[in-house]
């Protein structure tokens, strides 16, 4: 056997013994090469005293029972109206990359704090709001949040879609629980889920049922899964 034949034989047995991948996955390797850093992240992008409708009141009423608190709706589960005394909030995104460019993002808005009624009586209260959006980032990067703190031009950390995200839906989940201060017994409650679609073309109007453009994003679908809407005041 000649020294030629020798090498051009360790060199087949060198390339048999290499794994074997699925063009699938070598593609989807490609793809994940620049955030080989972490398929997950999350951060915190906030905590502190709450930030948002600090001075938000739950109004007691029979009527408007199924719109959100936050834009008008009543709860017919308290005696009196019931207001804010203070609150804690946290914020945090995750990013999961799924391959092929696309990422999951979800924005997590926590609060905890107390209330009072008009009559007096003491409660405290949980919210929670999860917000996530799939799509692609613009400039191949890993989604970029914002961690600006908010103000009247600015949504700041509470922005759910970071800017180099394009997606063409958005869903969210939505509670608040309302507990007497003292028994801890739940008074009040709402856990509100939607999906919204992206507005692409100016002149498409938002739906009678929530007349509102959010970032971007009108309401395809709302659902009230427990308590009422309005018992939401955030």
């Amino acid at each position: 056997m000649t020294r030629s034949t020798t090498a051009v034989l360790w060199l087949l047995v060198l390339l048999l013994s290499l794994p074997q991948y699925p063009l699938s996955a070598q593609a989807d390797n490609l793809q994940a090469a620049p955030h080989r850093d972490g398929s997950e992240r999350s951060s915190e992008l906030y905590e502190g005293p709450l930030v948002h409708d600090q001075q938000w009141v739950m109004t007691q009423g029979a009527t408007n029972t199924q719109v959100l608190g936050v834009f008008g709706g009543t709860c017919s589960l308290i005696q009196s109206n019931v207001r804010n005394v203070r609150g804690w909030e946290r914020v945090r995104f995750e990013a999961e990359y799924e391959g092929l460019g696309v990422w999951k993002v979800t924005h997590v808005d926590t609060v905890v704090g107390t209330a009072i009624a008009d009559s007096g009586q003491r409660y405290s209260y949980t919210y929670n709001l999860r917000r996530s959006v799939t799509g692609i980032t613009t400039d191949g990067k890993p989604p970029k949040p914002n961690r600006a703190r908010p103000t009247e031009t600015n949504p700041g950390f509470l922005d759910p879609v970071p800017s180099n995200i394009e997606s063409a839906t958005l869903e969210f989940n939505d509670f608040f629980l309302l507990r007497d201060e003292t028994t801890g017994q739940l008074v009040a409650d709402a856990n509100v889920v939607g999906w919204f679609h992206r507005r692409i073309y100016p002149s498409e109007q938002p739906p009678a049922f929530f007349p509102f453009v959010l970032d971007g994003y009108i309401a395809t679908r709302l659902e009230t899964l427990a308590g009422q809407a309005g018992c939401d005041p955030l």
